[in-house]
């Protein structure tokens, strides 16, 4: 997927859990901060990497836990729209394996999970990146862009920021 800087961009998915009820998860550049209830979560998607071909991972598990209690089943919808260009669309067992870094200067650091599969992955010579999306990149994000400083050096002495997502947004007061 390549998204240009700055162009308007929104993912809905549709899942459903181990009891049958099926919720949303809206990522979309229209929020700024995570809005959810019991069957819907809106989540701002900045922290996307723009202006660079790059393979999306999100791992439904994790995102999951938003809703608290709830097991996810399965993706029953999957939508795309804004001004973007796609190449692909494949579903993995495990997670991306990605690599970040924020700073050129600072060596990059790996999570642990699946490699792309050869035949999905591009093609020598095109410049590309890896994006994990999960709890920990949200809080990383909300972390960074709420102006809270009390909040935010709660969370940092609290520890939540390996915490959940939901633990990150009660701290600061956002959502449900």
């Amino acid at each position: 997927m390549f998204l240009p800087p700055g162009a308007p961009f929104a993912i809905e998915m549709i899942v459903t859990d181990t009891n049958k009820n099926k919720r949303r998860l809206n990522f979309t550049s229209n929020v700024k901060t995570v809005d959810k209830n019991y069957f819907h979560a809106k989540i701002p998607v900045d922290y996307f990497k723009r202006g660079i071909w790059m393979n999306m991972s999100f791992d439904l598990l994790n995102l999951f836990e938003l809703f608290k209690g709830q097991t996810f089943r399965s993706l029953d919808g999957f939508t795309i729209s804004g001004i973007f260009k796609l190449r692909k669309i494949f579903t993995m067992k495990n997670p991306l394996n990605c690599i970040s870094s924020d700073d050129e200067f600072e060596s990059p650091t790996f999570t642990e999970g699946q490699l792309v599969p050869k035949t999905q992955n591009f093609q020598a010579g095109i410049s590309y990146t890896n994006q994990l999306i999960n709890q920990e990149v949200i809080s990383k994000y909300l972390i960074d862009n709420t102006d809270n400083p009390e909040a935010n050096a709660l969370i940092e002495e609290s520890g939540a920021f390996t915490g959940s997502l939901n633990d990150i947004m009660k701290i600061k007061g956002i959502g449900a």
